[in-house]
């Protein structure tokens, strides 16, 4: 009776990892640019000039985004008072 209880627990944590599906090829990229731009912004501190500008120069490469609009944020970026 206990080996076929073992067997019966065994299937059961098999069905179970098998349910839970893990894929770390299809990472969305939106993820991976949301997760990048968190990082940028967690690395900004009281001196923040280089951070910003390493920000504005990323996305001026990546061309995803309107010059004038990576220019305003360059530009007004300090002007906005904290949330915190």
């Amino acid at each position: 009776m206990e080996p076929i209880c073992e067997s019966l627990q065994i299937d059961r944590e098999n069905c179970d990892r098998a349910m839970i599906s893990i894929s770390f090829n299809g990472i969305d990229a939106s993820f991976m640019y949301t997760q990048l731009f968190k990082e940028v912004l967690l690395e900004i501190d009281d001196d923040d000039t280089k951070s910003v500008k390493e920000l504005v120069d990323y996305y001026r490469l990546q061309g995803d985004i309107d010059g004038n609009h990576i220019d305003k944020f360059e530009q007004e970026y300090r002007h906005h008072t904290p949330i915190w």
